[in-house]
């Protein structure tokens, strides 16, 4: 009956030439791309709106994979001198498990590592980053992007060929208050051109596109930065969730699905969207649980728990995971990508769809003789390597307008400034 009310609702908002928005966070899952590919072939009017609480994509509009906005790769492991800005890479930035393990072997005497890395903090608070730091800066916001031009200044003065940015950086004075600090950290950077790398966390175009700058001086990209490896764990931009909730507030929007996102909870954009929702002929939420934005939604399809589902992900170029259920499902839930096949046309089971996609797509080019052979290992090890393919990462050099937007901040400001975090321990509050 519920497929039945869907179909008959997408149908009715294609024929009217209403538009279809489904909107998911991130997604990792070559398989869960597949299924989300088909829905969108087959309406249209259908678009895939990617939504996540904390986006990160000022750092990824600031690089690019072919014409294509990317997330780099970053290679701590690689790192003898690593500065955050904003960023706590041990605690809730980007890929934290993935992050310590590398961070941890720079951390570590060994005949092959006689050294240990250094590692500088910039934050504006206590994070589990900054407990582990040799140097940490308290600095708000304003006085962080302060250091960062002047931090890009220094290393445009003392490396050659970076005339230009040298002239376009003029003026910026050193931050007295962090002067020592800085001294240290900079010789440390210099010292290491080519095992250094700097990261942040501040979702700012121009930030980026600074640190991108000062990463190129160091000799970062190709090093500490992957060049051939991208990052899929985030892939949001700003304005796909405001464009919808405007469109819906038009009357163009005829059908609404939600997957694995809560954006009347957690978003900016949470009030006009519970307005708008009341306006939509279709809306249906796949997510899990009855959430603050499923109970405003007429119809729910609730997906497996993680651990009854059959998935796998693909968090950097070239790397694979395979995910197995746990259990069998408790209740009468059907996992997401079965509903978002139902709704396409495609009469297959998640399982069948998984083994599917990986016999058409990740079979070709493996050692296995055929692909049962190619199963059974995979499930039994759980992860999948294979060459990363094309996936040059390149920065956009845009320092003009990034510097003339910071440069008033390099003017001490004795205000107030709000720094909003998530605690390691609760994130949004979801597990």
């Amino acid at each position: 009956v519920l497929d039945q009310r869907v179909l008959t609702g997408l149908s009715s908002a294609r024929n009217a030439g209403l538009g279809i928005r489904l909107v998911t966070g991130s997604i990792s899952s070559p398989f869960t791309q597949s299924a989300i590919d088909h829905f969108l072939k087959s309406y249209p009017s259908a678009r895939h709106v990617v939504y996540d609480r904390h986006p990160l994509h000022a750092l990824a509009t600031v690089h690019r994979s072919g014409s294509q906005a990317a997330l780099p790769a970053f290679n701590f492991a690689a790192a003898k001198v690593i500065v955050a800005i904003d960023a706590d890479f041990l605690g809730t930035w980007i890929a934290p498990v993935a992050f310590t393990k590398a961070y941890a072997a720079g951390r570590r005497i060994t005949p092959e590592n006689p050294t240990l890395s250094f590692h500088a903090q910039i934050e504006a608070r206590m994070s589990l980053s900054g407990s582990n730091a040799d140097e940490r800066l308290v600095a708000k916001p304003a006085e962080q992007a302060h250091i960062l031009l002047w931090m890009a200044r220094v290393l445009a003065q003392q490396l050659a060929g970076a005339d230009k940015l040298q002239t376009l950086l003029s003026g910026i004075e050193k931050p007295a208050a962090f002067a020592r600090q800085l001294d240290l950290v900079l010789s440390q950077l210099l010292a290491h051109r080519g095992e250094s790398l700097v990261v942040c966390g501040t979702n700012d175009e121009s930030v980026q596109t600074v640190v991108a700058t000062i990463n190129h001086l160091l000799g970062a990209y190709g090093k500490t930065i992957h060049v051939n490896k991208i990052s899929y764990a985030f892939m949001s931009t700003e304005t796909t969730l405001a464009d919808t909730v405007k469109d819906a507030e038009a009357g163009r929007i005829g059908a609404l699905i939600f997957y694995g996102v809560n954006p009347i909870y957690d978003s900016a954009w949470s009030g006009r969207l519970r307005a708008a929702i009341k306006t939509i002929p279709l809306t249906v939420s796949l997510n899990e649980r009855t959430d603050e934005s499923t109970q405003l939604c007429q119809m729910h399809a609730p997906d497996h728990h993680f651990l009854e589902s059959w998935g796998d992900a693909r968090p950097i170029s070239g790397t694979y995971s395979i995910q197995q259920p746990l259990l069998h499902p408790l209740f009468e839930t059907r996992q997401a990508q079965e509903s978002l096949l139902a709704w396409s046309g495609v009469a297959a089971s998640a399982y069948d769809h998984l083994k599917q996609f990986w016999q058409e797509n990740l079979f070709t080019g493996s050692d296995a003789p055929h692909f049962k052979i190619f199963w059974t290992q995979l499930l039994q090890t759980g992860v999948y390597s294979r060459a990363a393919g094309q996936n040059d990462l390149s920065r956009v050099d845009d320092s003009q307008r990034a510097v003339a937007a910071l440069r008033p901040l390099s003017t001490p400001n004795a205000g107030l400034s709000l720094t909003l975090y998530d605690k390691v321990g609760i994130r949004d509050g979801r597990n």
